[in-house]
């Protein structure tokens, strides 16, 4: 198995006072997107990045495709791999309780798969998407 963790994303409800805090507050570098969100990231140390992402869009994408409509997740763990459709195939059967199959989202950028750890934790796989 090869992922590299990348990211750790906060879900939350107050976008804009969130970027403040990690922008202004503890002076993290702005490595994309602004105050108006729904999506930022900052630059952390060990090149792992602190990402902010609206918390209603992600309850409403779980809603939808994984029907769990009473997510209450304040984060989740991103990782990153070359070959998703094969790590999301060897994660099913080593038991991790998948979410949402592998799916391109063109307004991310990313190809991402949604699990469960066995806390509960959201965790994304993902692979940049192929460019023309």
């Amino acid at each position: 198995m090869t992922v590299k963790l990348i990211s750790v994303r906060l879900l939350v409800d107050n976008f804009a006072e969130s970027f403040r805090f990690y922008r202004t507050t503890l002076g993290l570098a702005v490595a994309w997107g602004d105050e108006e969100g729904p999506y930022a990231e900052f630059t952390a140390a060990d090149q792992v990045t602190i990402a902010l992402f609206d918390r209603n869009i992600m309850k409403g994408l779980l809603a939808q495709e994984a029907n769990e409509s009473d997510s209450t997740d304040r984060f989740s763990l991103i990782f990153q791999t070359e070959n998703l459709d094969n790590q999301f195939k060897q994660l099913s059967e080593a038991g991790a309780r998948p979410l949402i199959k592998p799916t391109d989202r063109e307004a991310w950028g990313v190809r991402t798969a949604h699990f469960r750890d066995p806390a509960a934790n959201l965790v994304e796989i993902n692979r940049g998407l192929d460019k023309p």
